[in-house]
């Protein structure tokens, strides 16, 4: 088509126009190559650290238990009963005491 600033001008084999259109359809793949963020030795790691600080923990407790709250229970006891836990007797007071 040619245009003039008077009217248009049609070429002489323009009467109709033929549009194609070509759909192709081709395979692609993508490789999905998923992986963990934390790699094996480091969770091996983590694992075995939380495991020791559960058993550090474990024993703390233990330790506390055993060396504040018995002797705090016993002293409390013994002196809300008057009567003194370990309380060990001299050989001589005691056989005295029984004649």
């Amino acid at each position: 088509m040619f245009i003039t600033a008077d009217n248009y001008v049609m070429s002489a084999n323009l009467t109709s126009m033929t549009l194609t259109i070509v759909i192709s359809e081709t395979p692609y793949y993508i490789k999905n190559t998923q992986s963990p963020i934390a790699k094996e030795p480091e969770i091996i790691f983590h694992t075995l650290l939380f495991a020791f600080l559960c058993l550090e923990i474990s024993g703390l407790i233990f330790l506390i238990f055993k060396l504040l709250l018995i002797p705090l229970f016993q002293q409390i006891y013994a002196s809300y009963y008057h009567h003194p836990f370990n309380n060990i007797e001299p050989e001589h007071e005691r056989k005295s005491s029984h004649h």
